[in-house]
């Protein structure tokens, strides 16, 4: 539900009418031509904006059914992202003036009670902390202003929480239909959209740090002082103490945890201020407040953002090219064999044809053959390959022709980024080692609930050039072969050597 600025308004001045007996400001917001008028271009922009916001959710839904016209979707969905851009950028000027002009309203119409108005309200008790004497007598005008428009503030926080998760689902599915893309052209497409999903949910995490960080930090200070002001038991303090404590061990911990950390962290952020807020209360035996303040606890779900890290790992993709032997194209000083391009994803054959302790000095050793690339083998040999294919059949054929042209030459195959042996089984290096670690490309629920099992730590390592999960040390190999099992066909075990 949209937030009403103006009815807001009104009922902050019909209060302070009803506690006062006199008109304390002439100049209402709702008679501001130029508040009303910015309430009014706020409305439009917001339609607008939700109005976009649902083209660009079908587009991509037909983009991911329609997959021959992913690029006419692709660039209709940017120039919709690059309108949405701007419109956001409006309303953000447009906000920070509406809450200048009601700040500064609520500023001339605060605590204005005189005579025995002020003295009968010593004794009436509210729901709302805020609006009973002994905090309005302790904080600032400054203080009570920013507070004041927390709840207004919570509901935009709402709104944007809520935007946070529906790109969350987009670019969830958009990691997937990424892994399960037939050719680059479509994976080039979905990168697109990945780095506007990227940058759309950025945007959100900015405008929300922006909005609550202020109000978290300025609550948390003030709740603090006024404990510390009415001598609250020390009891009570050190457990506030040390939840303040844990929470700021998790936010340390929460960057690489969570899709987004800001997020992750504002409910239990919010929990943690609802908490000082009711102990306050209970201390000042302000009983409605208290129970006011205790139900918004229980409807805090801490869980709400708490979403692990999407990730988008971009793929390699080969052109498969048959071998030629004796045609125009050759290998030379001026086309140099490349060194050895695997994909990530998918199966590649090619033909092994030679090994040697150091490059040959002349390209006359593979008498015109081409394509040809070449890895340096773990012992510092080199080996190379020629052609590149999708299908064993065809390299098969190109094995023949190859042996009878006088090469030793056998079929390699490659399946997600790891060769196989004659079992079809991935070859994995594993050094001399004095422990193990078990790597996976992805964190799910599933896994971090057997991580968590397993007692063992939990980090992130670089392989080969992509980030990977890691479990261990295992000082068995058996032993990370039990995890590497339960996690499933990605996790793979590496071998650690502790002595370097």
């Amino acid at each position: 539900m949209k937030f009403n600025r103006s009815l807001y308004i009104l009922i902050v001045l019909l209060l302070c009418l009803c506690k006062s007996g006199q008109a304390q400001d002439n100049t209402a917001l709702e008679n501001d031509s130029a508040y009303i008028s910015l309430l009014e271009n706020e409305k439009v922009l917001s339609a607008r904006q939700d109005s976009i916001q649902r083209i660009i959710s079908q587009k991509r839904d037909m983009l991911s059914k329609d997959t021959e016209n992913r690029n006419k979707y692709t660039t209709e969905i940017t120039d919709l992202e690059t309108v949405l851009f701007d419109i956001r950028a409006q309303l953000g000027k447009i906000t920070s003036q509406l809450n200048a002009l009601e700040q500064a309203y609520i500023l001339r119409n605060l605590n204005n009670e005189t005579g025995s108005a002020a003295n009968d309200a010593s004794t009436i008790q509210h729901k709302h902390l805020l609006a009973n004497k002994f905090i309005k007598d302790n904080i600032s005008k400054e203080e009570m202003s920013v507070m004041n428009m927390s709840q207004q503030k919570i509901s935009k926080l709402n709104t944007l929480g809520e935007e946070f998760l529906q790109l969350y689902e987009q670019k969830t599915q958009l990691a997937e239909s990424y892994k399960n893309a037939p050719d680059k052209q479509n994976a080039d497409s979905l990168l697109v959209l990945w780095e506007q999903l990227k940058t759309s949910s950025k945007q959100i995490e900015n405008d929300f740090t922006a909005i609550w960080e202020p109000v978290y930090s300025l609550k948390y200070d003030v709740y603090r002082r006024l404990l510390d002001k009415i001598s609250a038991p020390a009891q009570l303090l050190e457990t506030l103490n040390e939840k303040s404590r844990n929470l700021r061990s998790e936010e340390s911990e929460a960057g690489s945890s969570y899709d987004s950390a800001p997020l992750a962290m504002y409910p239990s952020q919010r929990l943690l201020i609802t908490e000082y807020e009711s102990a306050l209360a209970d201390q000042l035996g302000l009983t409605q407040a208290k129970d006011s303040l205790n139900k918004v606890i229980a409807s805090i779900d801490k869980e709400t953002y708490a979403l692990p890290l999407v990730k988008l790992s971009q793929m390699e993709f080969v052109n498969f090219i048959p071998v030629t032997i004796g045609g125009n194209q050759v290998h030379s000083d001026e086309n140099p064999i490349p060194e050895l391009t695997v994909p990530s994803k998918g199966s590649l054959f090619k033909v092994e044809i030679a090994t040697y302790s150091k490059p040959p000095t002349t390209y006359s050793v593979f008498k015109k053959v081409y394509p040809i690339e070449y890895t340096v083998l773990p012992d510092g040999k080199y080996r190379y390959y020629a052609g590149s294919y999708n299908n064993r059949e065809e390299a098969v054929k190109a094995n023949t022709r190859l042996r009878q042209y006088g090469f030793k030459a056998r079929v390699v195959e490659w399946k997600d980024g790891y060769e196989l042996d004659e079992k079809g089984e991935p070859i994995i290096a594993i050094p001399v080692s004095d422990a193990y670690r078990v790597v996976f490309p992805e964190m799910t629920d599933d896994i971090r609930k057997i991580v968590a099992d397993s007692d063992k730590e939990l980090s992130r390592i670089d392989v080969d050039g992509q980030t990977m999960y890691a479990v261990g040390l295992f000082n068995e190999q058996s032993e990370a072969q039990a995890i590497a099992a339960r996690i499933g066909n990605s996790a793979k075990i590496i071998g650690v050597n502790l002595s370097e």
